[in-house]
């Protein structure tokens, strides 16, 4: 934990310098693995010897080091569940809780993508961040009867927008069930203004 943290990686046996603040690894997470972000990242360049897979590779288990150390993303089980936190959706979120809590403002703060994960997992359960995340990854199945309602509305309201918007199998499907919706939201409208009997 207080060991000094990496400012280079090992990819291929060539050590590479790297950028390792924690907003290159938040927009890692919400956009992928993009040329750009790599070259911000490795901001040095790449040496010869090394690979554009084998970067990306290197970069991916950086995150997951911060995220979640020792574990590879094989045992992560990686997509089997769903994600609970999303930092570009999140970001008023985390924003807030690392304000609240430690005094950081994560708009100016110099963080190592390690420390920023350290603060992220030593938040209090009782910040609005923890609620929220605690609210998603809840299992109905384990939620008692008589709370259930509750529980599944507040899913609803803190839900991903992933996790919102429904999957489709063409664009003819979507745009269906977007007129159905329209449809639906007309009829309402015109229900309550008394024009329809």
């Amino acid at each position: 934990m207080f060991e000094e943290k990496k400012r280079t990686i090992v990819i291929g046996g060539v050590k590479v310098p790297i950028d390792p603040d924690f907003r290159l690894m938040c927009r890692l997470y919400s956009e992928g693995a993009s040329h750009q972000l790599l070259n911000e990242f490795y901001f040095a360049g790449l040496p010869d010897g090394v690979t554009p897979d084998g970067a990306v590779k290197a970069m991916l288990d950086f995150y997951l080091d911060g995220i979640a150390p020792g574990r590879s993303e094989e045992s992560e089980g990686a997509g089997e569940h769903e994600p609970v936190f999303d930092f570009a959706e999140d970001e008023a979120l985390f924003y807030a809780a690392f304000l609240a809590v430690y005094g950081i403002d994560l708009n100016t703060a110099k963080l190592h993508w390690v420390d920023f994960c350290a603060l992220f997992k030593g938040l209090p359960d009782e910040c609005r961040l923890k609620q929220v995340l605690s609210v998603r990854a809840t299992k109905m199945q384990d939620v008692p009867k008589y709370d259930r309602g509750r529980i599944a509305k507040l899913k609803r309201i803190y839900a991903l927008r992933a996790q919102r918007e429904p999957k489709y199998a063409s664009a003819e499907e979507r745009d269906n069930a977007m007129k159905i919706r329209l449809k639906k939201r007309f009829d309402k409208a015109r229900k309550q203004a008394g024009e329809v009997t």
